[in-house]
């Protein structure tokens, strides 16, 4: 069946529950290291930049279940510009932000001033507490302890 109407075929799309774009079904939308740093000062977000590599064991699992997670991929998606860097591929980004190890993500001012960093696996739960920590600024007010507590985050 062909459809020649766009609006028809959005409808169709949202009745059968196919994204018609950017939501959590279509992954985290990640950027190139460049083109991300300069989407998060044009649009003035915080950025979320993330070191893996192709045989890293910890990197594989949070893609398999961290970055699948539908909440996770929303929150990135709307709140934050995402970029996934590979660090043999990049290893001047890499040696920028001083990857030593991995996983290894970073929080990202705007400006591109560097917020915190977060080595290591995490998971999805753990992950949605932090980049909503980070998003609210609450870091500048509170632990993130203090924050888990006053929003039922642990």
């Amino acid at each position: 069946m062909k459809f020649k109407s766009p609006v028809i075929v959005l409808l169709c799309m949202s009745l059968l529950g196919t994204p018609a774009s950017g939501n959590a079904a279509s992954g985290v939308g990640w950027q190139d290291f460049e083109a991300g740093l300069a989407r998060g000062r044009e649009q003035n977000r915080k950025i979320f930049l993330y070191f893996y590599t192709d045989w890293c064991t910890y990197c594989k699992e949070m893609e398999k279940t961290t970055f699948s997670d539908p909440a996770v991929i929303a929150f990135l998606n709307n709140h934050f510009v995402p970029i996934r860097v590979n660090a043999d591929r990049n290893a001047e980004a890499a040696a920028r932000f001083g990857v030593r190890a991995l996983p290894l993500s970073w929080f990202v001012a705007a400006d591109g001033t560097r917020l915190s960093s977060l080595p290591g696996y995490v998971p999805a739960e753990r992950l949605i507490l932090l980049l909503r920590f980070m998003q609210t600024e609450s870091f500048k007010r509170m632990s993130l302890k203090e924050f888990a507590q006053q929003t039922g985050g642990g």
